[in-house]
């Protein structure tokens, strides 16, 4: 399997790490390292994350401490990853956090290849 990363996935990666270097640089090394572990852990079991809603043929892989999700599909030997989203966290009224919602826009078509 390889990886083909939309051209604006490291944009996506490079903002949110830049987000967190304004609040700890070591933040913001783990926030990489967890982005890089988990596009690991899609390319070991590309079929092993849940599709992002009912009809779509795009997977979700939640990262573990951070509010972004990787967003990709898989086609023939190939996972597409498409972004790197945010999560929306909501607060109920005794401030309990309620399930994160993905605010998903794909966006152009994927030709940038990169082999990991």
């Amino acid at each position: 399997m390889t990886l083909e990363f939309h051209p604006y996935v490291m944009d996506d990666v490079r903002v949110a790490a830049t987000g967190y270097e304004g609040v700890s640089p070591a933040i913001a090394d783990a926030f990489i390292a967890e982005v890089s572990a988990r596009l690991g852990k899609v390319l070991d079991d590309p079929e092993g994350f849940p599709f992002c809603g009912p009809n779509t043929s795009f997977r979700r892989a939640k990262l573990w401490r951070f509010p972004q999700s990787i967003v990709y599909r898989v086609e023939d030997d190939i996972i597409y990853v498409s972004l790197i989203a945010q999560a929306l966290v909501n607060e109920d009224l005794n401030g309990a956090e309620k399930a994160p919602r993905l605010n998903i826009k794909v966006k152009a078509p994927r030709e940038t290849r990169l082999q990991v």
